[in-house]
């Protein structure tokens, strides 16, 4: 067998990382040859003989070539196991441990996050297996690489569990409020009247106003949450807005200036910003209530002129320089990789009952890896993004970012 014809099947056997291995000049190409034939049929389960050299460690395989060892009972153990070959698993075999007590003793709620050989064979686990909470999933196998499973959250005794990707869009989320908190505060400063802030549930409420809820108040700002559904106004763009007694109050006492904040998934449309649907039921109710009182301006992280949607409707920008209010409609998102996206808008899709793992959070506990829902519902959920959000717009209130 000549050199090409031990590369090509150093390839097919173990991939690039054994064609790389093979390719060395200091491996002697006989021995090479007899052992990797030898692996050809210790290991004919493909899915298994895939992840073999895909997950283990590349000096180990060197000092096989170099040295071939026999008997193979060690690579036997492993297959049989369904164990891996990695550093951490291959130093436990040299050393005597009986990894078949481990793994028991892991189940048993004796798992260590900070060993190596643990987290090595609950990886195996989960490769083969899936998780505890989701096994009959067959997206579950080799989602995720080593590096990512490695970073996986402590989840003992949480009941809200993000990961990595949630903690990212909350972060955005949160920049997104911080630069709402600054266009208010900038509006307060520039005003003598009092001001109104309307938060529109749920995402402008849940999502903006409630995590910079206590920093307006601070400044001496009112605070409601109302409701205007976007689908209705979406299906009727004539509807009204029908104010709380306790806005009404705030309204015919104060005369207050009015920001109106929400957010929307669908924040572009035939290349304009779009406003939600619900900033409708709002205007409809300003212009008919009072249509020489209020001038209508608009505020969102991507403005454009002279024309925005709201919902389906084509809206010309305005001005009434004679008006004795401003009504400032704010829509926290926008269009784009930078952006949320509002991706908390509709939380109950990220925690209804399901079966599907991308529903699922995965973590480690005193047994080790599992699947759990992401929240028991939908308050806490809410309740748990509003917190971190808390947190990071501390940050950023006094960042670039968050102007």
């Amino acid at each position: 067998m000549g050199k090409d014809a031990l590369l090509k099947l150093a390839k097919e056997l173990g991939g690039d990382k054994l064609q790389t291995l093979v390719n060395r000049e200091d491996i002697n190409e006989w021995r090479t040859k007899d052992f990797l034939r030898i692996l050809n049929l210790l290991l004919p389960d493909l899915s298994y003989r895939e992840l073999f050299f895909q997950e283990g460690d590349p000096a180990a395989f060197l000092d096989w070539l170099r040295h071939p060892p026999t008997p193979n009972r060690m690579i036997n153990y492993l297959k049989e196991h369904q164990f891996l070959p990695t550093t951490a698993t291959l130093k436990a075999l040299e050393q005597g441990v009986d990894l078949e007590r481990m793994v028991t003793s892991i189940h048993s709620g004796n798992f260590n996050l900070d060993d190596p050989l643990h987290r090595d064979l609950e990886y195996a686990r989960y490769l083969f297996h899936g998780t505890p909470g989701d096994r009959k999933n067959a997206t579950s196998r080799c989602m995720m690489s080593k590096g990512y499973f490695d970073r996986l959250p402590w989840i003992e005794g949480k009941d809200v569990i993000f990961n990595e990707y949630d903690l990212e869009r909350i972060d955005r989320t949160a920049q997104e409020a911080a630069a709402v908190f600054h266009r208010i505060q900038d509006k307060r400063v520039k005003s003598t009247s009092p001001l109104l802030v309307i938060g529109n549930k749920r995402y402008g409420s849940y999502f903006v106003i409630k995590p910079i809820e206590e920093l307006l108040r601070a400044q001496g700002i009112r605070v409601v949450h109302e409701y205007v559904s976007s689908f209705e106004l979406d299906l009727r763009p004539s509807g009204k807005w029908y104010s709380s007694d306790q806005t009404n109050t705030i309204l015919e006492t104060e005369d207050p200036e009015i920001v109106v904040v929400d957010g929307t998934k669908n924040t572009e449309r035939d290349g304009l910003m779009r406003f939600p649907a619900a900033i409708l039921g709002y205007l409809n109710t300003f212009r008919e209530d009072n249509p020489e009182k209020y001038h209508f301006s608009f505020w969102s992280p991507q403005m454009t002129a002279p024309h925005i949607y709201i919902g389906d409707v084509r809206y010309q920008l305005e001005e009434n320089p004679g008006a004795e209010r401003e009504v400032l409609f704010i829509c926290s998102t926008a269009w784009g990789s930078d952006y949320s996206m509002a991706c908390f808008d509709d939380p109950e899709d990220y925690i209804e009952a399901s079966k599907n793992l991308k529903k699922m959070r995965l973590g480690f506990t005193q047994t080790g890896i599992t699947a759990v829902p992401i929240a028991p519902n939908v308050n806490r959920f809410v309740e748990e993004i509003q917190e971190e959000m808390e947190r990071k717009i501390s940050q950023y209130l006094h960042s670039p970012k968050g102007s």
